[in-house]
Order: C-alpha cells, then structure tokens, then sequence
C-alpha cells in the first residue's frame, strides 16, 4: 500500500484489549476530519481561530497542526496563482514599455540638440498633463481587465477561491454592486460551513443544505453575470478614455511647426516613463 502509516498506542496496565484498525479513503477520512473543524475570522482583524472535536483527545492537536498548516499552505498557493495572472500581463508589457520609454528620451534628445527648442507654453503643459491622467486611468483598467478575463476564462464554477480572487481586483474592490455581490456569496458560504461543522452538524444531503446550495447557484450566477458586465463597463470606459486622448492630442497638434512638434515628443516621454513606472510597480507588487 503506499504511503506510510503511523499508530500511537496508550500504556494500559489492566487487562489486555484488542481493537479493529480500518482503512478508509482519503476523501472519507478528509470529510469525517473537515465535519469535526470549525473556525471563527476575527473582526476587523487577519486573525483565524480554527478548532476541532474529536473523542480522541491525541487527535486534536494533530489535526489542529494539520489543518493550520494546509490553510497557510493553501493561502500562499491563492497568492501565487493570482499573482501569476497579472504577471503574465505584465510581463508581456514591462520590457517593450521600457523601450519605448528609452526611444522616446532619444527622439526628445535629438529634437533639443537639433533645434534648441526645450519650453512649453502653459497650455500645452495643462494638455500634456491631461492626457497624462488619462493614459495613466487607461493602463490601470487595462491591468484589472486583463486581470479578471484572465479570472473569467477558466472555470466558470464560482468557488470560493473565484470569488476571493475577484475580490482583488481593484475594479471590483471599488464597485458597491458588485460588492454586495461578494459580501452575499460570502456570507451563504459562511452559513453553509456553520451548518455542517461540527459533531452536531447536518449532513450534506440536509434538506436546509441542499435549499442554501440553491442559494449559493443562484448568487454564483449572478455574480458571473455582474462580472461580465463590469468586463464590458471597462470596456465600454477604455473606449471613451481613448477617444479623449485622441481628442487632446489633435488640440495638442494644432500648435504651430517646431512648438507643435517638441510638444509632442515630450508628451510622449511622459507617457512612456509614466507606462513604464507604473508597470514596474505593479511587477513588484506581484
């Protein structure tokens, strides 16, 4: 058989005894573990209380260690898989925005030796720095679009890692609705592991479980449906942004010759660096 296993054994000074040793399956055993865990989330802190029954009192701090050990386990893997999403994208973009970045100061560079041109007026400042915010609105909603079609192109089953996911993601993080949402799934995932935790829980095919499953089926779809709909509202959000830019940047090309021209490589210095910075950042974080 593989693996390994482990017996403890008590000293017992009367008369002998016998006992009877069954092997169960390993999602048996897991379930009859999970029905005897139970844990608390602290409010307002980062703090887990986790607990176990059992009648065997060399058991729980077994299955305590275990089960903790899982969780961070299971915490640092929900990290990496997100983080690797964004990495991705990221990835993708950093190095190419850098040489952007590196080929814009160059042309700049050129353009002030060549014409000993380097002042704006303040105008083409207020538009340089219009479309700044723009650009810089337009690379962060790409980031989270990315982000959560990347989210949304895998299992459509709406877990509780799917939405701890989607919770990440500042987009969402940000929209009331869609954090009604979250906190409604949440909560009928909370009342469902209330109700079958413990010695005293309810089994699975429970009536009041199978009437709370309906409930975490009609919230799972109803929050794909919301997430594609935000899907579609930044969508909808990186068009407009667009058509701002491009509408500043005909004003910005509306100034006369060599005023006009320099304006236009600086704006694309401030664009590139602001690209570049932002992206180098968000690599870091990941």
């Amino acid at each position: 058989m593989p693996g390994q296993v482990e017996f403890m054994v008590h000293g017992d000074e009367g008369n002998a005894w016998t006992t009877r040793f069954v092997i169960l399956p390993r999602v048996t055993a897991a379930n009859l573990v999970r029905g005897g865990i139970s844990y608390s989330i602290q409010p307002s802190t980062n703090i887990v209380e986790v607990s176990y029954a059992s009648t065997d009192p060399s058991l729980v701090p077994v299955v305590l260690n275990g089960a903790l050990r899982a969780l961070q386990n299971y915490g640092a893997d929900h990290i990496r898989e997100f983080a690797d999403t964004r990495l991705t994208y990221i990835n993708e973009r950093v190095e190419d925005a850098r040489q952007r970045y590196l080929s814009s100061l160059g042309r700049i560079q050129s353009y002030k030796e060549q014409q000993h041109t380097t002042d704006l007026s303040a105008e083409e400042s207020a538009l340089i720095n219009s479309i700044q915010e723009y650009d810089r609105e337009r690379t962060r909603r790409q980031l989270d679009l990315a982000t959560m079609r990347g989210i949304m192109s895998g299992s459509q089953d709406v877990t509780l890692d799917f939405v701890n996911r989607l919770a990440t993601v500042t987009a969402i993080s940000s929209n009331p609705a869609m954090q009604f949402q979250l906190e409604n799934l949440l909560k009928l995932y909370d009342e469902r592991r209330t109700m079958i935790a413990g010695p005293s829980g309810v089994r699975e095919s429970n009536p009041q479980v199978q009437a709370i499953d309906i409930r975490i089926g009609q919230s799972s779809r109803a929050m794909v449906d919301a997430t594609n709909a935000t899907i579609a509202s930044l969508e909808r959000g990186l068009g407009e942004i667009e058509q701002n830019i491009r509408d500043l940047r005909t004003r910005l090309s509306a100034y006369p010759g060599k005023q006009s021209q320099f304006a236009q490589l600086q704006l694309e210095v401030e664009l590139q660096n602001d690209t570049y910075r932002y992206l180098l950042s968000q690599l870091e974080a990941a």
